[in-house]
Order: structure tokens, then C-alpha cells, then sequence
């Protein structure tokens, strides 16, 4: 800027305090006059004309006889080189620096011999703001949304029964043995752990608390286990046919975090002495007939299926919701999507005690709001019913919290590091 005078800063002012607007001329002039400035309408006029040629705002010719607009910008953008996007309901003007757009812009001038202005292109129409106001529009979201998730989730319900009634056929015949192979583990304890709670639902972790109270195992197994245990996330990857490759991958990284951190936490851990107790299985409070010897594996399985399938609904369709109002790209910055703090949040939620935040975190992993490694930092921290059992079970309230801080902390740093792997 050649030089600069009280006008030109008011003018400015105005426009870097406005800067969401574009403005014509006339209306800088009248807002200033209100405000109690004397600035000229000429003057407004010039200095408009000599901020835009400086470089310092943007002007706008929207066409059919309409007055230029001008417009404060932060940043170095250039805006004869991406389209603009104006609102026919509520007059706002949008960047639409777009690489679709962009590559739109050197297809015809490398195929056609034409350069497009882009200060001077405008496409109309109405913003997502007006339209989330529309009721007709909301009513229609709210259609598409149900069928949406009734047609997603009804795909997955055969996915879902079949896998419950094979993990109840496994465990119906294995379930007797594994506490004592988790018991009798030793020094091989975290890797037993690690092996172990990586099948799916959360048996596991709910056997690891238990004898964890009971004295039976030291922390680095449990925390092996509750860092591998995935509660349901590997069955929903199952329901859905398109994201099987991703399975090995995410049961063979929470492994090797498990194994790494349970031997870590074993080699700093003191002994810790505690009367042995009876090992319960949590299913029994639920009478869902996990064990009962006489009923089978077909009722345990539609207990479950029928429990998992109620939380996919509800969590597919708040998600589908808010993904349709928001849209993905708004929600990843929500979660802070390509930061390094959204492994923090995604272990935030991991911390629920229950399946449905496995269920949260894998589908926003599917739908892409979340990375990798955020979901392996969530899933990691999701030990599902068996941080139940800990608080129940072990009386040392102050010991539980520990488990729970060392659980977060090795859940955010597996995170963190995942997220510079190449993987």
C-alpha cells in the first residue's frame, strides 16, 4: 500500500471486522456514516479501488448490472484462480477453492484455449446453512437417513448371528480352560494375554479382571489383555464385506501394542498381594445363557445378536444423521482429523465401558472421520466389560484409577506413534 491515511484504516477496519460479508461501496459507505464516521461516499469509492489494486482486499463482479463487492481477506489466495459460490437465499459469498473445481479450470484452458476468471465466475444457488433450515429438507434428511441405516444394518444382521454363533460354539466348549491358561501363564503372561483378547467381544477382558482381583495375574497381563480386547469392532468389519482387509491389520497391531506395553508394565509392576477370589463371569448378570450348560449356543448368540444389533441401529443412524447434516469433512475437524490430538479423543471414548463404543469408533473409522490410528487408540482403550468387573471386583479404588491412567496413556501413545507409521 502506496500510503496510508485515517479514511483508508477506517474503511479497512470495517472490512477485516466483517470480513464473513461482501460488501458493496454503498453499503461500506452507509454503515460507516452510522457508526459516526464523516468519510466521504467518493472517498469510500477511491479507497475501496486502491485497497483491491493493492492486493490488501478482494473485489467481486457478480454480474447483471450488479455493484461490485468487496470483501477483507486473510491469507495470500488469489481469486482469479478457484470459482465463487453466492447463496440465492441469504446473499452469502463462498471460496470454492476446490481441487475438482481447479482441475474443471485447467481442462478447459489446456483443451479449449480458454482462461477462466475466476474473480469473475459465480455459481448460484442455496448454502447448506439455508438448507438445514428448510423443514421439507430436514424431513427428507431424516427419510433417506432411516432408510439409509435400516438397508446398512439389515445387510449386517447375517453377518452379525452367524459370528456370535460361532464365538458361542468356541467358547461353549473352551471356556473352562482358558482362565487357567490365562492363570498358569506366568512369565508368558502378557503374550498369552495379548493372543487372547484379541478375539472378538470382551470374554476375555472380563476373565482377566477377575483373576486380576483374585491375585491369579499380574497388571502387564491384564493390561495385555484389555489393549488387545476389541469388544465388537472385528464383527462389524465382518458385517461389512468391503472392509475385511482392514481385520488383520487392526487385531495385528493391538496385539503387538499389547504385547509391548504388557511386558513394559511387568517389569515395572511390584508384587501385589491379594486374597484369591471366585472367578464370575459378568454374562451371568445378564442371563443371556453363555453358561449354561444345557441351553446351547443358539439363545447366547440371539441374546447378543439382538443386544448388538439394537446398538449398531441407534449408532448408524446418529451417525448417518450427522454425517448428512454436517457432512464428513466438517465432522473429521470436529475430531480433529490429521492432528495429532485425535488419538486423545478417540481414547476419550474408548474409556465407555460398553460395546457401543467400539461400535462408535469402528463406524466413524468406516466412514472415514477418524484415521487408523485414532480408531487403534480408541479400540485399545476400550477394554468394554471388563473395566465393569475391575471397579466391581477390586476393592482398591485408587489401583483402579491407575489401570484406567495407564490404559489411556498407552492407548494415546500407541495412537501417536501408529500415526507416523506407514501403515
Amino acid at each position: 500500500m502506496g500510503y496510508t491515511t485515517k479514511q483508508s484504516t477506517e474503511i479497512l477496519d470495517f472490512l477485516r471486522n466483517n470480513k464473513d460479508k461482501h460488501l458493496t461501496a454503498e453499503e461500506v459507505y452507509y454503515s460507516l456514516r452510522q457508526s459516526g464516521s464523516n468519510v466521504g461516499r467518493t472517498t469510500v469509492y477511491r479507497h475501496l479501488e486502491r485497497l483491491h489494486d493493492d492486493g490488501v482486499i478482494r473485489k467481486y463482479l457478480l454480474g447483471d448490472g450488479a455493484s461490485a463487492c468487496y470483501q477483507y481477506f486473510e491469507g495470500s489466495g488469489d481469486c482469479h484462480k478457484h470459482y465463487h459460490l453466492k447463496c440465492l437465499k441469504c446473499g452469502k459469498l463462498l471460496h470454492a477453492e476446490c481441487d475438482f473445481l481447479n482441475g474443471l479450470s485447467e481442462h478447459i484452458e489446456k483443451e479449449h484455449d480458454f482462461v477462466i476468471d475466476g474473480e469473475r465466475t459465480v455459481l448460484y444457488g442455496v448454502c447448506g446453512d439455508c438448507r438445514r433450515k428448510d423443514l421439507f429438507y430436514l424431513l427428507d434428511i431424516l427419510k433417506d437417513v432411516t432408510l439409509d441405516t435400516a438397508l446398512d444394518c439389515l445387510k449386517m444382521l447375517p453377518f452379525l448371528f452367524f459370528a456370535f454363533l460361532l464365538l458361542e460354539a468356541v467358547e461353549h466348549h473352551t471356556s473352562k480352560k482358558t482362565d487357567k491358561i490365562l492363570a498358569s501363564s506366568g512369565k508368558l503372561g502378557p503374550l498369552v494375554g495379548a493372543l487372547l483378547g484379541c478375539v472378538p467381544q470382551c470374554g476375555f477382558s472380563v476373565f482377566a479382571a477377575n483373576l486380576y482381583s483374585g491375585g491369579l495375574i499380574g497388571l502387564g497381563t491384564l493390561i495385555a489383555v484389555f489393549l488387545s480386547t476389541s469388544d465388537e469392532a472385528v464383527i462389524i468389519m465382518l458385517s461389512h464385506p468391503e472392509s475385511k482387509g482392514e481385520i488383520l491389520k487392526l487385531i495385528a497391531v493391538k496385539v503387538v501394542i499389547a504385547i509391548i506395553f504388557g511386558y513394559i508394565i511387568m517389569l515395572l509392576e511390584k508384587k501385589r498381594p491379594e486374597p484369591e477370589k471366585h472367578v464370575e463371569d459378568l454374562c451371568r448378570d445378564e442371563h443371556c445363557g453363555c453358561h449354561d450348560e444345557h441351553g446351547g449356543i443358539l439363545k447366547p448368540a440371539v441374546h447378543h445378536t439382538v443386544k448388538i444389533f439394537g446398538f449398531l441401529v441407534l449408532t448408524v443412524f446418529v451417525l448417518n444423521l450427522v454425517i448428512s447434516l454436517l457432512g464428513i469433512d466438517r465432522i473429521s475437524k470436529l475430531l480433529l482429523s490429521d492432528t495429532v490430538f485425535q488419538p486423545f479423543l478417540s481414547a476419550i471414548i474408548g474409556i465407555i465401558p460398553n460395546c457401543a463404543s467400539s461400535i462408535v469408533l469402528t463406524e466413524l473409522y468406516l466412514k472415514g472421520a477418524i484415521s487408523f490410528a485414532s480408531v487403534i487408540s480408541g479400540l485399545c482403550m476400550g477394554a468394554g466389560a471388563g473395566l465393569i468387573v475391575i471397579f466391581r471386583e477390586n476393592k482398591n479404588v485408587k489401583e483402579n484409577i491407575k489401570i484406567v491412567a495407564i490404559m489411556y496413556a498407552c492407548s494415546v501413545l500407541s495412537g501417536i506413534i501408529v500415526s507416523f507409521l506407514p501403515i
